[in-house]
C-alpha cells in the first residue's frame, strides 16, 4: 500500500522535474525567481525555463479582490456606522507584488481599512452614502498602494449600516 503510494507520487512528479517550458495565460501574471533571485516578469505566451527547481514560479490573477474587515466608525453627526468595503484590482507587476511586498494581500486588506476609516470619521450619515466617498476612497488606495504592483479598479460598499449601541450602567 505505502509503496504504491510512493509509486503513484513519484509518477506525477517526474514531469514536473523534468518541464522545460511554462505557458503563461493571458489573465494571469507569472513572475520567476532562478536560485531564489533576479525576479523576472514573464508575459502571457510560451516560455523555456531551467528545469530541475533551478526556477521557481510565483502565479496570479490579474484580476482580483479582496473584502476589509468590518469597521465600526463614529461620523461626524455622531452616529455609530458599520462598513465593509471590497476593493476589485489589477495586478499590473507581479514582482512588486508577490516577491517585493511581503503578505500583499493582508497588507492590502489594512491598508484598505484605513483608508476606508480615514475617509469614513470626516463625513457624516448623509455623505457617507454618496457614491462620492467609494471614489474618495479608491483615489486614495491608489495613491497609499502605488508601491505594491496593483491598480485599484473599484470599490464598493459590501456592508452599510447604522450601528444601534445599548450601554448599561451597573
Amino acid at each position: 500500500m505505502a509503496f504504491a503510494a510512493l509509486l503513484e507520487k513519484l509518477i506525477t512528479f517526474l514531469p514536473r522535474l523534468l518541464q522545460f517550458w511554462i505557458v503563461v495565460e493571458e489573465f494571469e501574471r507569472v513572475a520567476r525567481l532562478r536560485w531564489g533571485t533576479d525576479p523576472k516578469e514573464l508575459k502571457p505566451g510560451f516560455h523555456f525555463v531551467a528545469p530541475f527547481f533551478i526556477d521557481t514560479f510565483h502565479r496570479d490573477n490579474v484580476k482580483k479582490d479582496t473584502i476589509c474587515e468590518v469597521s465600526h466608525i463614529t461620523t461626524t453627526d455622531n452616529k455609530t456606522v458599520s462598513l465593509q468595503v471590497v476593493v476589485l484590482y489589477k495586478i499590473e507587476d507581479i514582482v512588486k507584488w508577490a516577491i517585493d511586498t511581503n503578505d500583499a494581500k493582508t497588507n492590502l486588506n489594512h491598508i484598505l481599512a484605513g483608508v476606508t476609516t480615514n475617509v469614513a470619521t470626516q463625513l457624516d450619515w448623509v455623505e457617507l452614502k454618496k457614491s462620492t466617498t467609494l471614489t474618495k476612497i479608491r483615489n486614495k488606495l491608489t495613491t497609499e498602494v502605488t508601491d505594491m504592483g496593483i491598480k485599484p479598479l473599484d470599490v464598493y460598499f459590501k456592508t452599510i449600516a447604522i450601528s444601534k449601541v445599548l450601554i448599561i450602567h451597573l
